[in-house]
């Protein structure tokens, strides 16, 4: 499809999408949904690339993956802003559901509202929805190897000071013994006021 006729698609000038194609204007996760729908492609197609790469060529500190990740916070956080929550966990699960990297949602509280099946596959278990905090871990290692307790995981700790955390890594503990050092990449949500509503986290392997 040409750039004009997505913008006639889009109800957009054939210079916003011109825009958005090479990366001058950040694109908001409802318009991403439309771009999606009219080019009759699922919206996680826009990540697969960059998720896959973070997946398959750790240490995860490239700068594709982490703007990559970086830009999936953006757009869940687009739709909490707009106090769509349910909406956020219907967009969670249609947008990224397919993808190869870990994602999951908490609520303020800290419960697990959503993962993808890369995270059940991650952890070695199927999290439980509504119980588990934090994280969707069995068990969580400092890379020193002292046990790392979930609510001071860096996940917890983006909550609970209202901050993204970058740069730290841990292990991840499954149930059959297996162990998996990662990065993650714990970002809190916020509402149209500012409230903390939230949070989305990325956990992407590294190197053995």
């Amino acid at each position: 499809m040409t750039q004009a006729a997505l913008a006639t698609a889009l109800h957009r000038t054939f210079q916003q999408i011109q825009k958005y194609e090479n990366g001058i204007n950040r694109i908001a996760a409802s318009t991403l949904i439309e771009i999606a729908r009219t080019l009759k492609t699922p919206v996680a197609w826009f990540f697969e690339d960059n998720a896959a790469s973070a997946v398959q060529s750790p240490p995860a500190t490239s700068a594709r993956m982490i703007s990559a990740i970086d830009g999936l916070a953006s757009m869940v956080s687009d739709l909490v802003r707009a106090n769509l929550i349910q909406v956020q966990v219907n967009f969670a699960s249609t947008a990224l559901g397919d993808l190869p990297l870990a994602v999951y949602l908490i609520d303020r509280d800290g419960l697990l509202m959503y993962c993808n099946a890369a995270a059940v596959d991650f952890a070695g278990r199927q999290p439980r929805i509504g119980q588990d905090m934090w994280c969707v871990t069995w068990r969580l290692w400092e890379p020193d190897g002292r046990r790392l307790p979930h609510d001071r995981c860096p996940m917890a700790i983006a909550m609970k000071e209202d901050r993204a955390v970058r740069g730290a890594s841990a292990v991840a503990e499954r149930p059959d013994g297996s162990r998996a050092s990662f990065t993650p990449y714990p970002t809190p949500l916020h509402d149209s006021h500012g409230a903390l509503v939230g949070g989305f986290n990325a956990l992407a392997p590294l190197a053995a």
